[in-house]
């Protein structure tokens, strides 16, 4: 293969954003803090699913202990578009600052905290 023929094969396999599209990075690993209630400095190394789910059952993904949280409080969900926060039908709600998730999901970014119930925790991620 001459300089050229590389030259062509190496940009074959580039992408570039175009308008109206972006190139978002998928996070290959996503940890999850406890910062404030029961489990305070409980680290959760999270799964790489699409889905990932927290409350006080003991199957759940992160299992947090203190009693403000439901048994199923909050859905983590991991799109081509970022990564998700919903809250379950939990009784003491999913808080983001001062906003509390009614109905639908928000945007959680690096270092973004959240709170589930009482419990305050704070979401980092790596990416490639």
């Amino acid at each position: 293969m001459d300089a050229s023929e590389h030259a062509q094969a190496v940009a074959a396999t580039l992408h570039s954003a175009r308008e109206r599209e972006s190139l978002h990075r998928r996070p290959v690993g996503l940890h999850l803090e406890v910062l404030r209630g029961a489990d305070e400095g409980k680290r959760f190394e999270l799964p790489r699913r699409d889905t990932i789910i927290g409350g006080r059952a003991n199957n759940h993904d992160v299992v947090l202990t203190d009693s403000s949280v439901s048994t199923n409080h909050f859905e983590i969900r991991l799109t081509p578009g970022g990564v998700l926060l919903r809250d379950l039908g939990s009784t003491n709600g999913t808080w983001i600052g001062r906003a509390q998730l009614m109905d639908g999901t928000a945007s959680l970014f690096d270092g973004a905290t959240f709170y589930a119930g009482d419990v305050k925790l704070r979401l980092t991620k790596i990416e490639v």
